[in-house]
């Protein structure tokens, strides 16, 4: 029974290793559209700070950012 848990567990283990590894390949940027509603809320201005600091590693490639002050 110790044996089929220790199984079970190194399996499960394994499996999400695989699932949770990377198949993307290195050179490949992330392209982002991002959308945001720039009001009062400034939680959207440190993830723009962030985008444009994955763009600056050349990480993620911004096609657009579009602005809205609707709710």
């Amino acid at each position: 029974m110790k044996k089929a848990i220790k199984f079970f567990i190194l399996s499960l283990s394994a499996i999400t290793l695989f699932a949770c590894s990377s198949t993307r390949a290195e050179s490949e940027k992330v392209r982002v559209i991002f959308d945001t509603d720039f009001n009062y809320d400034v939680d959207d201005v440190g993830a723009v700070a962030m985008l444009h600091a994955l763009a600056d590693l050349d990480e993620a490639v911004i096609l657009a950012i579009g602005i809205s002050d609707r709710q």
